[in-house]
């Protein structure tokens, strides 16, 4: 197994660690079209926010 993807478990056996993408969502801005992954559980009137750094940072984006 590849050292720097492992961990230890409690059991002392080594396991895969997580991606950083691992869990997300895809989601989609419908103010800008901006595509995204969101693990965001923040949601204001069923919407969650557009990343600020590549999308407009509106309330409108929501899961695919």
């Amino acid at each position: 197994m590849p050292k720097k993807r492992t961990m230890k478990n409690e059991s002392g056996e080594r396991v895969l660690k997580k991606r950083r993408d691992e869990g997300k969502k895809p989601a989609t801005c419908t103010a800008c079209g901006h595509p995204f992954l969101s693990k965001s559980t923040k949601f204001e009137k069923g919407f969650i926010r557009c990343p600020e750094s590549k999308g407009c940072g509106q309330w409108k984006a929501k899961y695919d």
